[in-house]
């Protein structure tokens, strides 16, 4: 039995023993990492992600699950959701939960590619094609990644005997979306994303809150997680962080990563608290990295009507990295962004 003061222990992964047991490089990831890594006839879930923004900022996000995380039931409940927000807001086509019988699943485990009815996502870490239709839709995605794909050490993170594991196949990538409804084709360039998570338990067993957000702001791009675990594991933050400048990985441990909430304001929809100004800073040597996050609106707000009221937040707003080396500013740059907050339990103080 645990002590109600004792709080169980969090642990990504990294030692040379774990990278051995898991079959993993430190060097690089292999192609067998965007596979099935779970039993789908257990409780274990399983999901792969895609998001665009589209060159007419209409932006698209594609996700393939082999059971939903909030409800991992043993065995498999295939499942497909696609959501394309169009710059207008009168086009949307918007498809969640769309569940599929079990025979029309199958998932490689040498590779992506993973069959849900009529829709497949596929790929070798390079090159990936995503297909989803219904009804008089269709729509057809080709993605080519333009970094390495990447994890934050071996990408698996244990809460005491529980995971919650983490694979960016394709950190940024060039996107060509192919969109057809009642025979009218629509063709659009942009930049995608996909990644890969799994996992051995309810998410709100482990997992309090989390910040993420992505994106390219002028030469750089950057991942960032913060993710906050249940009261049970003591509210402990776990850092991800990638930052690329030019194409080329020039930060990515997240143990240096620092987080601070300011100007905290509580969503009168959700009653959720979140921090208006994000502010992250990472040191490493002489080199040393600021990303602040400044809200101007939440454009996404999602309550999950559960027995913890779990929320979800999208924000937007300015984006800005700093670079400095000796301690001397070398570069600054602004665009705007959207980052995340998903909210899985009460606020801390109502737990």
């Amino acid at each position: 039995m645990i002590n109600e003061n004792e709080t169980l222990p969090v642990s990504l992964l990294q030692s040379d023993a774990d990278y051995k047991k898991l079959g993993l490089s430190k060097e690089k990831v292999e192609e067998w990492e965007d596979g099935l890594r779970t039993n789908p006839d257990t409780s274990e879930f399983e999901w792969w992600y895609f998001d665009t923004e589209l060159e007419d900022k209409s932006k698209l996000v594609i996700t393939f699950f082999t059971k939903h995380y909030t409800n991992p039931v043993k065995g498999l409940v295939p499942m497909v959701d696609f959501n394309l927000t169009r710059p207008d807001g009168k086009n949307d086509v918007v498809r969640l939960g769309m569940k599929f019988p079990v025979s029309e699943f199958s998932a490689s485990k040498e590779k992506c590619d993973v069959h849900i009815g009529k829709n497949y996502f596929s790929g070798d870490l390079s090159n990936y094609k995503i297909h989803v239709e219904f009804e008089d839709f269709s729509c057809d995605v080709e993605l080519k990644n333009s970094l390495v794909s990447w994890r934050s050490k071996t990408g698996i993170r244990r809460y005491n005997d529980k995971e919650f594991n983490w694979l960016i196949a394709v950190p940024n990538g060039k996107t060509t979306v192919t969109l057809n409804k009642n025979g009218e084709k629509e063709v659009l360039n942009g930049i995608g994303y996909h990644d890969h998570n799994w996992g051995t338990c309810i998410l709100s067993e482990i997992i309090h809150h989390w910040y993420w957000g992505r994106g390219k702001i002028g030469d750089y791009f950057f991942v960032l997680a913060c993710v906050y675990s249940e009261k049970e594991y003591g509210y402990a933050p776990a850092f991800d962080f990638l930052l690329a400048k030019d194409g080329k990985i020039i930060a990515d441990n997240g143990q240096l990563l620092r987080l601070t909430e300011k100007d905290l304001q509580i969503d009168q929809e959700t009653g959720k608290p979140y921090g208006n100004l994000l502010e992250c800073s990472y040191k490493e040597g002489d080199k040393q990295f600021m990303i602040s996050l400044e809200n101007q609106d939440i454009i996404v707000r999602n309550r999950f009507h559960d027995a913890k009221d779990g929320a979800y937040l999208r924000f937007s707003g300015n984006v800005t990295i700093k670079s400095f080396e000796n301690n001397n500013l070398t570069d600054e740059v602004s665009e705007t962004g959207i980052w995340e907050m998903m909210y899985f339990g009460l606020p801390v103080n109502n737990d």
